[in-house]
C-alpha cells in the first residue's frame, strides 16, 4: 500500500496527465499538432502560429503543456519544438483519441444527472453528433494498421478470399471509413455498411461516392431486426467496437447468425477487459475503460428497458458467453500486442 505523500503524488498525477490529453486534443483540433507532424525541423512558437493563423502567446502555452508532459520535444532554450519521426505515427492515432476527453467533459453534466435515483436512465451515443467525427478521425487515423494487424493477420485466407471476391457486411459502420478502405483495397469483393443513425450512413455514401468506389454501399439498417432478404448473405461479417454499447446483444448475434453464410465467417472485434477489477489494480487503461463506459458507452445503452448494460469494461470471457449462447463456434480468439484491449473472436 501506498504512503500518503505517494498517494498524493498519484492523484495529483492524475489531473497532470488529464491536462496533457486536452492539451493534445487542442493542438491537433486547432492544427499546431498537423505542423509538428508535417515538419522535418525543429519551429519556434511563432512559426506555428504564422503557418496555423493563431494567436503566438496562445500557441506558445500549448506547445509548453506538451513539451512538459513530453509529448513534443523543446530546445534547451526552451525556443524551438519537435516530434522526432519515430514518434509521429504513434501521436498522429493517439491525438485523435484525446479529442474524446473534451467531449467526456461535454458529456459530463447529463451523465451526472443520470446517476440520481430520479434521473434520466441515459444519454443518447449521438446527444453531442461531435462524437462521430472523433471516431471517424480515430478510425482514419489508424485503420491501415488496424486492417492489417487486428483483421486480416487474425483469420487465416481472409485476404486470399477478399481479393478473389466475397461478399462482406459491417453493421455499426459509422460514417464507413473502415469499411470504404477495405473496399479500396479490394475491388473484387463487394461491401455493405450499416448504421442505425441515417445521417451517418448518408454521409458514409456521400463519401463512398466522392472516392468513386463501386463495390460498397451503406444502408440504414436495425441490427435487432435485419430484413429477411438478409439471410444467408454474406461470406464474412464483422462488427468492430459495437457489441459492448448494444443494449439486447443476445438479439444482435442472432440476426447476424442469420445473415452469416452457411460455413461463412463472423468476426467480433471489441474493446474486452481482461479478468477482474482486483486483478486490474494499476491498470490505466483499464480506468479508460470504466471512464469511457460511464460517460459514453453504459450511458447510451443504459436508455432501454432490460439492457444489457455491457460497457467497455465488460470482460472477453463474458463476450465469449454471449458469441456461445447465438450459436457460435468460437475458431480463435486474437489480441494484438499493440492494442491489448482490442480483442478480435473469429467464429463460424
Amino acid at each position: 500500500m501506498m504512503n500518503q505523500d505517494e498517494y498524493g503524488a498519484k492523484l495529483f498525477g492524475f489531473m497532470g496527465a488529464g491536462s496533457a490529453a486536452i492539451s493534445i486534443a487542442m493542438a491537433r483540433e486547432t492544427g499546431i499538432l498537423e505542423k509538428l507532424l508535417e515538419a522535418e525541423v525543429s519551429m519556434t512558437s511563432q512559426e506555428i502560429a504564422e503557418k496555423t493563423g493563431l494567436k503566438e502567446r496562445y500557441v506558445r502555452e500549448v506547445l509548453g503543456a506538451l513539451a512538459t508532459a513530453e509529448v513534443i520535444q523543446v530546445s534547451k532554450d526552451s525556443s524551438h519544438y519537435h516530434v522526432p519521426s519515430s514518434h509521429k505515427s504513434v501521436l498522429g492515432s493517439t491525438s485523435a483519441f484525446c479529442r474524446m476527453m473534451p467531449h467526456f467533459g461535454q458529456r459530463f453534466p447529463a451523465v451526472k444527472e443520470c446517476l440520481k435515483l430520479d434521473g434520466p436512465p441515459g444519454v443518447a451515443f449521438g446527444a453531442i453528433p461531435e462524437v462521430f467525427d472523433i471516431m471517424d478521425d480515430y478510425r482514419s487515423v489508424s485503420q491501415d494498421m488496424f486492417i492489417d494487424n487486428n483483421i486480416l493477420s487474425a483469420v487465416p485466407g481472409l485476404k486470399e478470399k477478399l481479393e478473389a471476391g466475397i461478399t462482406v457486411a459491417e453493421f455499426g459502420s459509422a460514417r464507413g471509413s473502415l469499411l470504404a478502405n477495405m473496399a479500396a483495397r479490394f475491388p473484387k469483393s463487394s461491401f455493405t455498411g450499416s448504421d442505425v443513425v441515417a445521417d451517418v450512413v448518408e454521409t458514409a455514401n456521400v463519401t463512398a461516392s466522392n472516392r468513386n468506389l463501386k463495390n460498397i454501399s451503406f444502408k440504414v439498417y436495425d441490427l435487432y431486426d435485419l430484413p429477411k432478404e438478409l439471410t444467408n448473405s454474406f461470406d464474412w461479417i464483422f462488427i468492430s467496437d459495437v457489441a459492448h454499447d448494444l443494449a439486447y446483444l443476445d438479439k444482435a448475434l442472432s440476426e447476424i447468425r442469420r445473415a452469416v453464410k452457411s460455413g461463412g465467417t463472423f468476426s467480433m472485434l471489441d474493446i474486452c477487459m481482461h479478468g477482474s477489477v482486483a486483478e486490474n489494480v494499476g491498470n490505466m487503461g483499464a480506468c479508460l475503460l470504466f471512464t469511457g463506459s460511464t460517460m459514453l458507452c453504459l450511458a447510451d445503452s443504459c436508455r432501454y428497458e432490460n439492457s444489457a448494460q455491457l460497457g467497455p469494461s465488460w470482460t472477453s470471457e463474458k463476450a465469449m458467453e454471449y458469441l456461445r449462447r447465438a450459436g457460435f463456434t468460437v475458431v480463435n480468439v486474437h489480441q494484438n500486442v499493440k492494442d491489448k484491449h482490442m480483442t478480435h473472436f473469429i467464429c463460424e
